[in-house]
């Protein structure tokens, strides 16, 4: 879903969730990518990493947010497989990168609570994204040999 959609939800349906997870992405050096090797090799990067997060949907409400933001929503009982989901996305994104002609990767956060406190949530998983990013940070190589 697009960006007003994920607004739309908030309020109208998350917010009165018992239980809510939060998992939020933001790929990693797109605009170097782009600035450096051109849009193709951008629109390339955010292809390979949605194909991951894709994977996972499974069903689930996902939303792009933004150029290279993504968040996803667990409910109910999903909550609970939360670590299960982030695992499997390591697995995912390294299978990528193995694969992909550009250092494929994304920063990722999460957070879980009572749906009353969905921006918050968000937040905390942003902030958490954020961490994530600043830990994993790749000086752009450019594509493989």
């Amino acid at each position: 879903y697009n960006r007003n959609k994920y607004e739309e939800m908030l309020e109208s349906y998350y917010s009165k969730l018992d239980r809510l997870g939060v998992i939020f992405w933001d790929i990693n050096n797109l605009k170097q990518v782009n600035d450096s090797y051109g849009h193709a090799y951008g629109d390339t990067l955010i292809s390979s990493v949605a194909g991951c997060i894709y994977e996972l949907a499974q069903g689930r409400n996902v939303y792009r947010l933004g150029g290279d933001e993504v968040v996803m929503f667990l409910e109910g009982d999903d909550v609970a497989n939360m670590e299960a989901l982030l695992e499997r996305w390591r697995e995912l994104i390294e299978a990528e990168q193995r694969t992909n002609a550009l250092p494929v990767s994304a920063a990722v956060g999460s957070a879980s609570g009572a749906g009353r406190d969905v921006t918050e949530l968000i937040s905390h998983a942003d902030a958490e994204m954020y961490r994530d990013k600043r830990r994993n940070k790749w000086e752009a190589a450019g594509p493989k040999a």
